[in-house]
């Protein structure tokens, strides 16, 4: 083993190695390590530490943990219902996890720092505070800024909340969006 602690045997199986071939990696490991060291073992932790992508999966489970007890204001029905509706239309794993997660942000202590922490990405976490309306924002508002925004998805993922929300409310309910 060199000085910086390269052994051979546990990269290689256990393979017996004869001493003197042992010793001459051990050293050729030891000078490519030497004044590396600190940068090659950071970005093994670094490796090891990052939390693998967050996914669909992540992103249903998420959403049924926090609208489990909360009834959809248009028809009283369990809100899950109308978050599966709108994110099972998205095109890719992308559209389903922002579909799922539109309105996630301040509910039961969500921020996009703790969706970044779950492993969702920085353009999922950018859309998700696009598409969460404003404290006094009417919606024609809110249609309207994410529209400026030119981000082709969350509008997607906005026009099929509305077709959903219509197909389910009479039309004197409309003003409950």
């Amino acid at each position: 083993m060199g000085t910086l602690g390269f052994d051979w045997s546990r990269y290689c199986n256990g393979t017996p190695l004869p001493e003197t071939d042992g010793k001459a990696i051990s050293a050729l490991m030891d000078a490519f390590l030497e004044g590396r060291k600190e940068d090659f073992f950071d970005g093994i932790h670094a490796e090891l530490s990052r939390k693998p992508a967050a996914n669909v999966d992540d992103a249903i489970g998420l959403a049924a943990d926090a609208y489990c007890d909360e009834a959809d204001p248009v028809d009283g029905r369990p809100a899950i219902i109308s978050i599966l509706s709108v994110a099972t239309q998205g095109k890719d794993d992308e559209e389903v996890i922002c579909g799922a997660l539109r309105d996630i942000l301040g509910k039961a202590g969500w921020t996009p720092g703790r969706l970044r922490e779950w492993g969702f990405s920085e353009k999922v976490v950018d859309r998700l505070i696009l598409l969460k309306r404003k404290d006094g924002e009417s919606l024609r508002d809110h249609l309207h800024r994410i529209g400026q925004s030119g981000d082709r998805i969350a509008f997607r993922i906005v026009a099929e909340e509305m077709k959903d929300r219509l197909d389910r409310c009479r039309p004197e309910e409309i003003s409950k969006f």
